[in-house]
């Protein structure tokens, strides 16, 4: 019990700032009550981290699940992450969590290099005397935000000092700023640097427009895989005041029999899994403009770069660490699938030629690797 959970608190992440990655994937699965404007804020201060959204706030199985060691509130295959295994990231660089969903209110203990690693899980409940005074300060910033995560910074993290920390600077400036691309909820980030009050607050401010639908295929039979919701669209992002145009496809792939679990194959159901590619929009561009840039793959987070000029997003199989896929054949499956999709978005789709993409199918085709 308590080697699984050092495992899942501390030493599962090779980054130790990948815990917000985490978080954020948490809070993309949840429910808003406002979907076109599913927001999140993540404030660093001097000594804490808070992470804070707008979504409905928690159910009695979520609360399990952040309660157990390794249990998922999360079902289906679209989600992000793992509401739970996710949150336990937290412990990479926090001994002492706590949370404020609704009604709920509550923090962990965690006694770091003792034998008794319980308290990573046991809730202790709280009310508004049991909270830090800058909690209730970070949370009257954010109104109208119904669950709120505070992460009192570990000390030897905030060493030589905290406006200095390496760590407290890797967290403000580790946000992928094309992260809202494969997010399937939030459309709003705000990440904002508090760590020396008075001395001028930095802000990252995130945004994303998914206009119209240009074209909508209930099914697209490709090269032998079946492609369901299949939608093109132009999407803007903004990250502070740049603005990034990039079109979109995303597409929902039937998931053969094989991969599916014993419940699911009894279930009767069929079961989906979705893929987005968003490509540089390159409509006027020439290289004058300079060299295009390249993208990390995505699992929704960033998890390596192999050098693609375009941003995929699958649901890939990750090693334990979640930085790098697995070589497995559910993987396999989902990168024959990605390259089918990659043609008919670049060449054989109705809004191929309108948005540019067979025009510049050369600079977005990948490296022969």
């Amino acid at each position: 019990m308590s080697g699984a959970l050092r495992e899942l608190g501390a030493d599962l992440y090779a980054d130790s700032t990948h815990f917000l990655h985490e978080m954020i994937q948490n809070a993309d699965d949840c429910t808003f009550l406002d979907p076109e404007n599913a927001s999140m804020e993540i404030i660093v201060t001097s000594s804490a981290v808070l992470l804070a959204s707008n979504e409905r706030g928690f159910l009695p199985k979520e609360i399990l699940a952040i309660c157990n060691l390794a249990a998922s509130s999360k079902s289906g295959r679209d989600s992000t992450g793992q509401k739970g295994v996710g949150f336990k990231s937290s412990y990479s660089c926090t001994n002492s969590p706590h949370i404020v969903s609704g009604n709920w209110s509550f923090r962990f203990e965690w006694a770091r290099g003792s034998d008794d690693n319980m308290g990573a899980i046991t809730p202790i409940w709280t009310d508004k005397s049991d909270m830090p005074q800058s909690f209730q300060d970070l949370m009257k910033q954010c109104a109208g935000y119904r669950t709120f995560f505070y992460l009192p910074i570990r000390p030897d993290l905030l060493m030589p000092a905290p406006e200095s920390s390496e760590f407290l600077q890797a967290v403000f400036s580790s946000i992928d700023e094309y992260i809202l691309l494969n997010t399937r909820r939030i459309r709003h980030l705000n990440v904002t640097d508090a760590r020396v009050p008075g001395n001028g607050i930095k802000q990252n401010v995130l945004s994303l427009a998914r206009h119209a639908k240009s074209s909508h295929l209930p099914l697209l039979e490709f090269e032998g895989i079946e492609f369901f919701n299949v939608s093109v669209f132009p999407a803007h992002l903004t990250a502070s005041t740049s603005l990034a145009k990039f079109i979109s496809v995303e597409a929902h792939v039937r998931i053969p029999p094989h991969f599916l679990t014993e419940a699911e194959k009894t279930s009767n159901k069929e079961f989906f899994s979705r893929i987005s590619l968003s490509f540089p929009d390159l409509r006027g561009w020439t290289s004058s403009d300079g060299d295009v840039r390249s993208f990390p793959v995505y699992c929704t987070l960033p998890i390596t770069d192999l050098g693609f000029l375009f941003v995929l997003s699958a649901a890939w199989h990750l090693v334990t660490s979640r930085d790098n896929a697995s070589d497995k054949p559910w993987n396999l499956f989902l990168a024959g699938a990605v390259s089918k999709l990659f043609v008919w978005a670049t060449v054989l789709s109705p809004d191929a030629a309108r948005y540019g993409l067979t025009e510049n199918l050369g600079i977005y085709l990948p490296d022969d690797r």
